[in-house]
C-alpha cells in the first residue's frame, strides 16, 4: 500500500472538573484526555495520524505531565496496534524516569523551597511521510525541581506499511556498505560549518549506531537530530542536519523501504 498523503487531527479537550479533583486528593490522581475522534480519510489519503493528548496531576511530590501519542487510522488493526504500542513504550518509559526523578529530588526540592514546577511535556514534533513509511519524531521537555535547568528529549520512530513492521536506519541500507561513514561524514561538515561538533562534542557525530539513533526519511532527505549536550553545549539546543538523498543514494539499498532514491 502506497501513502499518498498524510493529515494529523488533534483532539483537545479541558478537564478543569477532573484536574479540581486531582488538586484536592493527598497522592497523585492521573487524569487522561478523552479518547482521540479519527479525521474520516478521503479515498485519496487513506492512512491519517491521529494524536491524542493527555495530562496528568501528581502531588507529594507535585509534578504536571502531558503527553501526545500519536496512531495511525486507515491501517489493518494489526499495524495500528504495532505502531501504537511501540510509540507508548518510548513515551512511557521517559515518563516513568521522569517520576522517578521527582521522588527521588523531592527531599532537595521541599529542602529549598522548590516542591512544585516539576513537569514533563511530550510533544509530536515532526509526522512524516515518504513513499509506505510513516515517521514520528518525539520532543519531550521536562523540568525537576531543583534542577539547574529543564532537560530536553528527541526520539523518534519509523512504521513501514508495506511490512507492517519498525524500520530500523540499517535497514534503509546495503548491508555491509559503510552507511554510517557516509551520513557521519556529512553531518560532520554541516555542524563544523555551524560551529559545532567541535573539539568535547566531535565523538557525539562519530559513525555509530547510538549517534545516529533519532532519525527521520522526510521529502527532503534524512533528517538526523542530535539531542542536547551530543555535539553543542546545553545552550545551543538539539542540532538537526537534513542529509540529502543525494548524498547517501550510492549506499541505500535498491530494494529497500527509499528504493525510490537510490539512483
Amino acid at each position: 500500500m502506497k501513502l499518498t498523503a498524510i493529515r494529523m487531527a488533534v483532539s483537545l479537550s479541558l478537564f478543569s472538573a477532573l484536574l479540581a479533583a486531582c488538586a484536592a486528593a493527598p497522592t497523585a490522581a492521573p487524569t487522561v484526555a478523552a479518547a482521540p475522534t479519527p479525521t474520516p480519510a478521503p479515498t485519496s489519503a487513506p492512512v491519517t495520524v491521529t494524536i491524542t493528548p493527555a495530562t496528568e496531576i501528581g502531588q507529594n511530590p507535585d509534578y504536571t505531565l502531558t503527553t501526545e501519542m500519536p496512531s495511525l487510522q486507515g491501517v489493518p488493526d494489526a499495524q495500528a496496534e504495532a505502531f501504537a504500542s511501540a510509540v507508548a513504550a518510548v513515551v512511557q518509559a521517559q515518563a516513568a524516569d521522569f517520576k522517578k526523578s521527582v521522588q527521588e529530588n523531592a527531599a532537595t526540592a521541599v529542602a529549598a523551597g522548590l516542591s512544585g514546577g516539576s513537569y514533563f511535556d511530550q510533544r509530536v514534533g515532526l509526522v512524516s511521510a515518504v513513499g509506505d513509511l510513516v515517521s514520528v519524531k518525539l520532543v519531550t521537555e521536562a523540568f525537576v525541581a531543583a534542577s539547574a535547568h529543564p532537560y530536553h528529549l528527541s526520539t523518534s520512530y519509523t512504521f513501514d506499511l508495506a511490512s507492517g513492521q519498525a524500520l530500523t536506519l540499517d535497514q534503509l541500507f546495503l548491508p555491509g556498505s559503510s552507511y554510517l561513514q557516509t551520513i557521519a561524514t556529512y553531518c560532520k561538515a554541516r555542524l563544523v560549518a555551524n560551529g559545532w561538533a567541535t573539539d568535547v562534542f566531535a565523538q557525539g557525530a562519530d559513525p555509530t549506531a547510538a549517534n545516529y539513533s533519532v532519525w527521520n526519511p522526510t521529502a527532503a532527505g534524512l533528517l538526523i537530530t542530535f539531542n542536547e549536550y551530543q555535539v553543542a553545549p546545553y545552550a545551543a539546543g538539539p542540532q538537526v542536519v537534513t542529509v540529502p538523498y543525494s548524498e547517501i543514494k550510492a549506499v541505500l539499498d535498491p530494494l529497500g523501504p527509499l528504493a525510490g532514491f537510490a539512483h
